[in-house]
């Protein structure tokens, strides 16, 4: 804004700059073209002028006083990325949605099939209770010690993962990191069978260096639990300071924390920013599209 004897609204454009290789967006005041309008403050505070200009005023300062700092460069996807050499990421949500689309009814429909066709017993309370939540309780119950307590819900993955809707956005930072010279890993609470059988249906599996879901009759490895996040640094023989993850829950970042990966957060649905920064991510971002542009 610019209040000086004329009055006039100066627009920011978003401009890039190649500095030492590495391109950088910054916000230019454009003012060449703006229309100025002759508003002053004069004796007369009840005048169109002078309350024009006085409320110019408590706005912009209002806003000034307000907004938030800039954020250091460290902190923003591209700072947090560039040191970077292994892109860890959560599966359902940054890069396909597993469930989109499908009622809880038919969802329980599902892992009841599944259940039966690996021989296990249905509970009658089944059809008293059909919610997705309550059937996954009664698979995890009916497995018994040592067993796949996954075999039900492993299925109905890998049956469901081809055919889900993919996040090209989620896809673009796959080609992203590729064309970077990082490698990415996905990591996940689904299994690795159903993630696979996704990557294979959409021809991405080249741009994954390996999927990591929970461990088959082991739900303690799931996030929170670092399990997974330690056995990629195994297996990519790295340290936390060369990784990064990005993920959409609390429990991704906690995760994260626990092994000392730096998490950006990834809130694809509204009030995620806020859990998602309490919870410790180092930036959150609302689209995928954000990290993908920040690793080129």
């Amino acid at each position: 804004m610019y209040i000086l004897n004329r009055f006039g609204f100066y627009p920011l454009r978003g401009r890039s700059l190649t500095i030492d290789g590495d391109s950088h967006t910054f916000y230019d005041v454009t003012g060449k073209d703006t229309t100025l309008f002759h508003h002053s403050a004069g004796p007369d505070d009840a005048s169109l002028g002078s309350q024009y200009v006085q409320q110019a005023q408590a706005w912009f300062d209002s806003v000034w006083t307000t907004s938030p700092t800039s954020v250091p460069y460290e902190r923003r996807p591209c700072g947090v990325l560039r040191p970077v050499k292994h892109v860890l990421i959560d599966f359902d949500g940054p890069i396909c949605s597993v469930l989109a689309g499908l009622p809880a009814p038919e969802v329980a429909e599902r892992l009841r099939a599944a259940v039966l066709s690996h021989g296990e017993s249905v509970s009658t309370s089944w059809g008293r209770d059909r919610s997705a939540r309550s059937s996954a309780a009664h698979q995890r119950r009916s497995s018994g010690p040592g067993g796949d307590d996954g075999c039900g819900v492993d299925t109905v993955g890998r049956r469901s993962c081809p055919t889900r809707p993919t996040n090209s956005r989620g896809e673009a930072v796959l080609r992203a990191c590729g064309d970077s010279g990082r490698t990415v890993w996905l990591v996940s609470n689904n299994a690795s069978s159903a993630i696979q059988a996704y990557l294979n249906a959409h021809d991405l599996s080249g741009q994954v260096a390996g999927a990591f879901g929970r461990v088959p009759g082991d739900p303690a490895s799931m996030k929170p639990s670092p399990r997974l996040l330690l056995d990629v640094m195994d297996a990519a023989g790295s340290v936390p300071a060369e990784c990064v993850f990005i993920g959409d829950a609390v429990r991704d970042v906690e995760a994260g924390d626990a092994v000392g990966i730096s998490t950006i957060g990834y809130a694809n649905k509204p009030g995620k920013d806020t859990s998602l920064a309490t919870a410790g991510a180092v930036t959150v971002v609302g689209s995928m599209k954000v990290i993908a542009d920040a690793l080129t």
